[in-house]
């Protein structure tokens, strides 16, 4: 049998939170590069509590509810009954698999061809 440790959690959640939402913003595509580079080393006064980039992985579904509140009470506008999805032109590698990369507008061809 495995025994963990129940420590407290040395960054607070807002913490966990902040770091979370200046990833999604920062030019960064990996989150460990990300908190091993910038939080870790460049942004160490203002988290001097940080944990390991293991711990942090740990610490982060409990952030999940808290930005999962604030995207649906603030960022999240009402729809209004139409969406519409970017069909920009895709390229393909290889123009014998043109026809399996489907688009919007291939979609409403084919829907509208059913009517």
């Amino acid at each position: 049998m495995v025994r963990k440790r129940n420590r407290k959690f040395q960054l607070s959640l807002s913490e966990v939170v902040t770091i979370v939402v200046y990833f999604h913003l920062s030019h960064y595509r990996e989150f460990k590069n990300y908190y091993l580079i910038e939080i870790k080393k460049n942004l160490k006064s203002e988290f001097p509590k940080a944990v390991s980039y293991n711990r942090f992985v740990e610490l982060m579904p409990n952030a999940l509810t808290v930005i999962a509140s604030f995207l649906s009470n603030s960022c999240l506008e009402k729809c209004s009954g139409i969406s519409f999805i970017d069909s920009t032109i895709l390229k393909v590698c290889d123009n014998r698999r043109i026809h399996s990369h489907k688009n919007l507008s291939f979609t409403i061809f084919f829907l509208w061809k059913k009517w």
